[in-house]
């Protein structure tokens, strides 16, 4: 027994009062990884700063020594517990809920009284739950003044994703109550653990999780571990500091707008220094504007946007003089994750990452900026990563969804795709301006030049004449009528009167329905039959032009100057009835609608 004792006594004596790590950015094996050591420097040097403030917290590890591609750092039991105290502060905050929670006992009921659209009043019963709610103290000095939005969505994320399923919430929940986190201790430990075996030639390793990496599992389908060096996995508790989140929001099948899971961006960081300086001058300008109660700078239209957002705001640095560097001297790529809870279950529904590209960004920008709708703004940007021409992934909206979301159809166009045909029809007129300006001589008419750019307007043209004289005809007006214009007009607003709006979406959709349902020759057949049977004036070339891309079949060509096909024809030619069927006075009144639906949910 004595003997035992004395085992345990030396191998007590035996381990170090203190661990030097010191991490090579090369050698750590995923995005996560890197973005994890980048959140470990900004989390030590938030203790620090707040130390020197008079915040009465432990001193965390020191940080002996940092480069652009490096970091050695000293961990003891002490500062390693501090660290992950800190990292996983956490309060407790009611939540009042509509439903009552299964398995969950209520902290108490309310019940309150409500008014009804009748003038009346009905009572409303409220069940009151303790939540916990994640504090981050280093992302709360940049969420704080106007800006908690940003907070609320990094815990709503937290407690969503990786530690979606309340047996994860641990490290939270002890903090919350005022105790130190268990994480500090195992995390220490494993450090030692794996000192110890590296003295003897070993490898140790420990196990991984979704709580701390994005994908993994304990243990997945084919029996295979989730395992990483303790070093490494330290690291991996640190990503939410330097990952932006994201609220993808879709259209639905009910055309109305909703948010769908979360986007996460993680940065393949390849120069600390540079990196960790943007980043804190990132999170200082973060936008307030919020949309549906989440920040406005958040709500992306598709999983890849949150990786090309997270570029585009790191760039604004360099535009307004703050940084010198560009994002690409110091982020390689921009990972990103799209996962939802469903239930008690995480699912992944897309990954991947984004190089760093400064004429991606720039690109980007131009798309963004442009675009309002999320399906025709999700369609540019899929088209810009695949390097195919701007229509082209669209096609398959404009086949599976309701002719109405496209074509403004009376009230029948769900109000969250009135902007579709605003933004197409804003796209085909810029290109008209480029294409102007680019080819237009001093002193001469405009230049024709064989570019597929120029068969998009000329489609957009002749697709516009046919919806107006058609249009024209149903009221019974001739396109000849040198006062056609102030006929189709309201005297008293000067707009379009509501008859001839109606007439134009009454034409636009009745092609649209026929041309959709049509293809190979019966579409080309179609096409011809209905945008000739109006006077058309069309250049020789422009009709050879038109008349090759009828007859092109497929291309092996890629990127936006590849030749138009039949196929393309026919999906800039829907584009074009959008455009065209517009209405600036269901817009108006449509978006008067949309903005109240806004306020009210965010109330």
């Amino acid at each position: 027994m004595a003997t035992t004792t004395n085992r345990r006594s030396t191998s007590r004596a035996k381990a170090p009062d203190a661990i030097v790590v010191r991490y090579e950015l090369h050698e750590l094996p995923t995005a996560q990884h890197k973005a994890g050591l980048g959140g470990l420097l900004l989390q030590i040097d938030s203790m620090n700063e707040r130390r020197q403030h008079g915040a009465r917290i432990p001193e965390p590890p020191q940080i002996l020594e940092r480069g652009r591609t490096y970091a050695e750092i000293r961990f003891t039991a002490d500062s390693t517990q501090a660290l992950f105290d800190d990292l996983y502060a956490a309060e407790w905050a009611e939540f009042r809920s509509r439903e009552k929670w299964p398995n969950k006992a209520p902290k108490r009921i309310e019940e309150v009284e409500v008014a009804t659209p009748d003038g009346g009043a009905r009572r409303e019963k409220w069940y009151i739950y303790d939540v916990v709610r994640p504090s981050g103290p280093f992302l709360a000095r940049y969420t704080s003044d106007g800006k908690e939005v940003w907070h609320k969505l990094w815990q709503d994320m937290l407690l969503a994703i990786p530690r979606g399923k309340p047996t994860t919430r641990g490290p939270f929940n002890a903090r919350a109550d005022g105790r130190s986190t268990p994480e500090g201790a195992a995390v220490w430990n494993a450090l030692v653990a794996e000192a110890d075996a590296r003295r003897k030639g070993r490898y140790r390793t420990v196990g991984l999780s979704g709580a701390i990496m994005l994908g993994a599992q304990a243990v997945n389908a084919e029996n295979v571990k989730f395992e990483d060096l303790a070093r490494h996995a330290l690291l991996l508790h640190f990503w939410q500091l330097t990952a932006r989140i994201f609220v993808p929001e879709k259209i639905n099948s009910d055309g109305k707008r909703e948010f769908v899971g979360y986007v996460i961006a993680i940065p393949e960081i390849s120069d600390l220094e540079e990196f960790c300086f943007a980043y804190t001058r990132f999170l200082s300008m973060l936008d307030p504007a919020t949309h549906r109660g989440r920040p406005k700078a958040a709500v992306v239209s598709l999983p890849e946007q949150g990786a090309l957002e997270f570029m585009r705001h790191l760039a604004r640095l360099v535009d307004q003089k703050i940084l010198k560097t560009p994002p690409r001297r110091y982020v390689n790529s921009i990972e990103f994750h799209h996962m939802v809870k469903l239930g008690n279950n995480i699912k992944s529904f897309a990954s991947g990452h984004v190089p760093t590209n400064d004429r991606m960004i720039r690109s980007y920008e131009e798309i963004v900026t442009s675009a309002k709708n999320p399906l025709f703004l999700a369609g540019r940007l899929r088209a810009m990563l695949v390097s195919r021409p701007w229509f082209a992934t669209i096609a398959d909206e404009l086949m599976r969804r309701p002719c109405e979301f496209f074509v403004h159809v009376s009230d029948r166009t769900p109000a969250a795709m009135i902007d579709f045909a605003y933004d197409i029809a804003r796209f085909f007129d810029k290109r008209e301006k480029e294409l102007e300006s680019e080819e237009r001589p001093m002193d001469g008419p405009i230049a024709v030049k064989d570019t597929p750019q120029l068969v998009d307007l000329v489609i957009y043209r002749l697709v516009g004449k046919y919806v107006r004289d058609k249009a024209l005809a149903r009221l019974g007006i001739s396109p000849d009528d040198p006062d056609w214009r102030t006929k189709i007009h309201d005297p008293k607003t000067g707009r379009e009167s509501r008859d001839y709006q109606e007439a134009r979406r009454h034409v636009a959709s009745q092609l649209f329905l026929a041309l959709r349902s049509r293809q190979a020759e019966d579409f080309v057949e179609h096409f011809t039959a209905t945008i000739g049977s109006v006077a058309q004036f069309l250049p020789e070339d422009q009709y050879t032009m038109l008349s090759a891309a009828l007859m092109r079949i497929y291309t092996d060509e890629a990127g936006e100057d590849r030749p138009r096909t039949r196929d393309d024809i026919k999906t800039l030619t829907l584009l074009a009835l959008s455009a065209h069927s517009r209405s600036l006075s269901a817009r108006t009144e449509m978006m008067e609608s949309v903005e109240a639906t806004i306020a009210e949910e965010e109330v």
